[in-house]
């Protein structure tokens, strides 16, 4: 029988993940995730997020079967009715804060791409981020991320990438409590983008998923969308 050690301790030897733990899951169901020794775990991480429908739900597995049966790809310079509904219905669901969408191979990409469309549109090379955040895994997004507090090693880059504290009300950076804060942690993002001129676009997680699940005040994206606007900056969302 092959047990979860010795599958965790090939894997470690053979692969460069982030962390390696003592489980080699083999299957899905529902909520559940099962080893190879026949443990189950409820997924509370809904498969880091990109399985928050369920694992083995027969619908989605159909359609899924159904799509690749037709056609399971399409070079992006070819429309297909598919892309055609997912961009409107993208679109649509912004409340037509957008007359356009790009489709990615995933979330590093997306940035990325963000952030050329901000640059085209203000010429401006720096970017502002927030501690604790992650952006993904390309020499980009890892700069942009929070690589000393995730302990990712240092990618060498000519771009400029600043970071202020986020508004992390549990570990408030001005030690404010809930009842005496009127989200003055604004004034990291104004004094960053007076001190710093070329900060063309501020990436924000509303959810910093990776960096501990810290949900980020409404008032504070109001006031930093109108601090952005303010000083011609791209407020962009990762998620």
């Amino acid at each position: 029988m092959i047990r979860n050690l010795d599958v965790s301790r090939a894997f470690k030897n053979s692969c460069l993940p982030e962390v390696v733990l003592p489980v080699c899951i083999s299957a899905c169901k529902g909520n559940k995730l099962i080893d190879i020794e026949g443990n189950s775990y409820i997924d509370f991480t809904s498969g880091y997020g990109v399985a928050n429908t369920g694992w083995g739900r027969k619908e989605l597995i159909e359609i899924a079967v159904n799509q690749l049966q037709k056609l399971n790809y399409s070079p992006p310079w070819f429309p297909t009715v598919e892309a055609l509904e997912l961009s409107t219905l993208l679109n649509k669901i912004t409340g037509n804060n957008f007359a356009k969408s790009a489709r990615t191979t995933g979330g590093s990409e997306a940035i990325e791409i963000i952030y050329r469309a901000s640059y085209i549109f203000n010429k401006k090379p720096a970017t502002l981020s927030l501690y604790n955040s992650y952006h993904g895994g390309s020499k980009f997004t890892i700069n942009l991320s929070d690589n000393k507090n995730f302990r990712f090693p240092p990618a060498p880059t000519k771009n400029k990438y600043y970071k202020i504290p986020p508004p992390y009300c549990y570990r408030c950076p001005l030690d404010k409590t809930r009842e005496n804060c009127d989200i003055e942690c604004t004034s990291f993002i104004e004094s960053s983008l007076k001190k710093h001129p070329d900060i063309g676009v501020f990436f924000i997680e509303p959810v910093i998923g990776s960096g501990g699940v810290i949900v980020i005040p409404e008032k504070y994206l109001q006031q930093a969308k109108e601090i952005c606007n303010l000083y011609g900056v791209t407020f962009a969302f990762d998620e």
